[in-house]
């Protein structure tokens, strides 16, 4: 008798427990905001004080080279010009990308030294981050899967480095990610039918790709996805190839209108070129012509920053699984899209991308997790079985994704304490480096006790990686000019005959000396970072 009371209660207890934490859960909808709030302030937290121009570079040479876009663009709209407008140098991530970074400066366009223009910039990305987090949360609520999981998943997702590392960096990614994330949200409630839901996502992967070119990379889905559509013996086939064929002209139409230039001549040769850049960059490793390894590829890029060999080894076999059978069964399903893009992007970044770049892994990141939500709720063995299989296979994934991680995460947060950042350009030589902002203003300040001995009006050059005091010397971003290609030194047929002024990183010291030896070059100064010459051209 008594043991039956307590078992009575057990489960009472059991129970409520459950409602608890049922009640809890079901706020989630609420609190899921709130979570997406957290996120934004610990974003900001992690980038917002790197809003120096003049040691930007520091941290990242593309942050500061995205400025030269919004300029361009700013003295465009004044002078009428659409050429001026539309030279953003970067053509391969598109227009539409530049232009947003613009409208989030337009305050500060006048005065980019503010440190409130590069931190605008930061708050657009911050909030892009943001939007990509509440997306992947809205995707997986509308699977069948319980409010624990869906928690679950959430936490698998922000507990990888990446995540934080790229939270604020100012590049297209994100943006494109989000798009795309929209455009998957979206299919799933066009529901297998041509409707609404089924054009706008259609026209949100128009946008990713006008945001990034490099969304081709999503392709495979939206065929997986047309597979769907043409199993369904309930659709005329005349109809569905007819919506086909409108499809790929409203993405391409997506991509003309905000991307104009492509109808000219000169403005579609840029892109071409600029495409053809990003290809040799991928075969080269950005020029370095080292082969890198596939375990290098996946020691730093994806076990380092995304999740251990576990975690990948469970997203790899649950993506081909999910194909297979929905191959077999002809049953295709949004989720099998993701599983196909997740393996085939997989297999490029492996085999064909002769770099170890993390960020390239983000979209495969974040992706692979919504192929979990196609986890079996229940595993039946021959002798027996597991019940919340998914829920078990999930918490144990996060389980593993917390201790993996833990380390560099650590690292990432309390290196911020500081204000050191980690350095992105380091992160693409398999590195992980944190620059500290008032070391490279040091650097700054050195550079500007010479400099000041000499005319404003002598022209700058300068490697990448050269703090320039731009306040202290009352100089503008544009006075500077960076060369990439060294061998243009002996060729600046626009600066002949004028003072000029090379200042170069040590780091490129030997190579440098080298081509400065076929010219007049005579030593100005030297810091402990930099050295300066007379170049005469």
């Amino acid at each position: 008798m008594k043991i039956s009371v307590f078992k009575n209660n057990i489960n009472k207890i059991i129970d409520i427990i459950n409602k608890k934490i049922n009640k809890i859960l079901r706020a989630s909808q609420i609190s899921i905001y709130l979570i997406v709030g957290l996120c934004f302030v610990t974003g900001l937290f992690l980038h917002i004080e790197w809003n120096d121009l003049s040691i930007l570079q520091a941290r990242s040479l593309d942050e500061y080279a995205f400025v030269e876009p919004l300029i361009n663009i700013s003295d465009g709209i004044k002078v009428s010009s659409l050429e001026k407008i539309f030279s953003f140098i970067f053509y391969s991530y598109g227009f539409l990308y530049f232009f947003l970074n613009f409208l989030s400066t337009f305050l500060y366009l006048d005065e980019i030294m503010n440190p409130a223009f590069i931190s605008s910039i930061r708050v657009l990305a911050v909030s892009i981050f943001c939007a990509n987090l509440l997306i992947f949360y809205k995707i997986i609520d509308q699977s069948i899967i319980s409010l624990l999981e869906r928690v679950v998943l959430m936490f698998i997702l922000v507990t990888m480095p990446a995540i934080w590392t790229f939270s604020g960096y100012i590049h297209p990614d994100f943006l494109m990610m989000c798009s795309f994330l929209a455009s998957v949200m979206s299919m799933i409630k066009a529901d297998k039918q041509i409707n609404k839901f089924y054009w706008f996502s259609l026209a949100l992967y128009g946008f990713a790709i006008s945001i990034k070119f490099q969304a081709l990379i999503f392709f495979p889905f939206y065929i997986w996805v047309w597979l769907a559509y043409l199993s369904d013996k309930s659709l005329k086939k005349v109809f569905f190839f007819r919506s086909i064929v409108k499809s790929l002209f409203l993405i391409l139409f997506i991509f003309i209108a905000t991307n104009p230039y492509v109808l000219s001549s000169h403005g579609f040769d840029a892109w071409v070129a600029s495409i053809n850049a990003d290809f040799l960059s991928n075969k080269t490793n950005h020029g370095n012509d080292e082969r890198i390894l596939l375990m290098d590829k996946l020691n730093f890029s994806l076990f380092e920053f995304y999740y251990d060999k576990f975690v990948l080894a469970v997203l790899l076999f649950s993506s081909i699984f999910m194909v297979l059978k929905e191959s077999y069964k002809k049953s295709f399903s949004v989720y099998g899209g993701i599983a196909i893009f997740c393996i085939l992007y997989f297999c490029y970044l492996m085999f064909f991308v002769n770099k170890s770049w993390a960020l390239y892994f983000l979209p495969f990141g974040i992706a692979s997790i919504i192929v979990l939500i196609n986890l079996p709720e229940m595993v039946q063995f021959k002798f027996f079985k597991i019940k919340r299989f998914r829920l078990i296979l999930l918490s144990t994934i996060l389980l593993s994704n917390v201790l993996s991680n833990f380390a560099l995460n650590k690292e990432i947060f309390l290196n911020h304490f500081n204000g050191n950042s980690i350095s992105y350009d380091a992160i693409n030589k398999n590195e992980i480096v944190f620059v500290n902002p008032q070391n490279e203003l040091i650097k700054s300040r050195e550079l500007a006790d010479i400099l000041r001995n000499f005319s404003n009006q002598s022209k700058i050059i300068t490697t990448p990686y050269v703090n320039f005091p731009f306040k202290q010397l009352n100089r503008t971003y544009m006075d500077v000019r960076i060369i990439y290609d060294f061998d243009k030194i002996l060729n600046i047929s626009d600066l002949s005959g004028e003072d000029l002024i090379f200042i170069i990183n040590k780091r490129y010291e030997s190579e440098i000396k080298k081509i400065l030896g076929k010219t007049n070059a005579s030593l100005l100064g030297t810091t402990n970072d930099y050295l300066l010459f007379d170049l005469q051209t």
